[in-house]
């Protein structure tokens, strides 16, 4: 395994031992396959409100964001290389996430 990363081979390692750690417990039987059925739906259907909300507050706050900063040229100066300017867009997503990942947690 030489052509594996170094830090690959610790993840694996860490893992294969976490998984190695948890106790064995004898499954359920309660849970029937209109249960893991239903979890199933609830998790996709919260994946994509959080999905569609979160790609609809980017554009409604890049907006905003764009409407409060009516001089400056954010695209241009990313494309520029303005490393500062991308940070700042980057918190403002960032931040958007974190909300909306509380609100449909």
């Amino acid at each position: 395994m030489s052509w594996v990363s170094p830090f690959v081979r610790l993840s694996l390692s860490v893992t294969f031992w976490l998984i190695a750690a948890l106790p064995l417990r004898a499954a359920e039987s309660s849970a029937d396959i209109g249960d893991v059925l239903r979890a199933y739906a609830i998790t996709f259907g919260w994946a994509l409100v959080g999905s569609v909300s979160m790609g609809l507050g980017v554009i409604i706050t890049l907006k905003l964001f764009t409407v409060c900063t009516r001089n400056v040229d954010e695209w241009a100066l990313i494309k520029a290389g303005n490393i500062p300017m991308a940070i700042i867009l980057a918190a403002l997503i960032l931040s958007l996430g974190i909300v909306v990942a509380s609100v449909t947690k």
